[in-house]
């Protein structure tokens, strides 16, 4: 049958194995991260400044609220946008 992935017996040993205390283990930990994720985005979402991110090559890849608001623009404009395309841009318009 095509897309079924055989098993190992050490590998169904292992899922055997991985039982319910585990389990919470591991959604404790999870739930422990996503915290701690909206904790930080909260933080950059709500500060005035303008924050971005970027790649070496200076692809955006995140941009802030407040970044949004002085570009007057939705994040989603600026995923995978040169940074300093945007420059160019903003210099052209005075």
């Amino acid at each position: 049958m095509r897309g079924l992935i055989k098993v190992g017996e050490e590998e169904q040993q292992r899922r055997d194995n991985f039982g319910e205390e585990d389990r919470e283990s591991l959604k404790k930990e999870y739930n422990r991260v996503v915290k701690l994720k909206n904790f930080y985005e909260s933080i950059l979402e709500t500060q005035e400044e303008m924050i971005c991110r970027y790649l070496p090559d200076t692809t955006l890849t995140y941009v802030n609220e407040a970044y949004c608001r002085r570009l007057n623009r939705k994040k989603r404009s600026f995923w995978g946008r040169n940074f300093w395309s945007l420059c160019q841009g903003e210099s052209g318009k005075k």
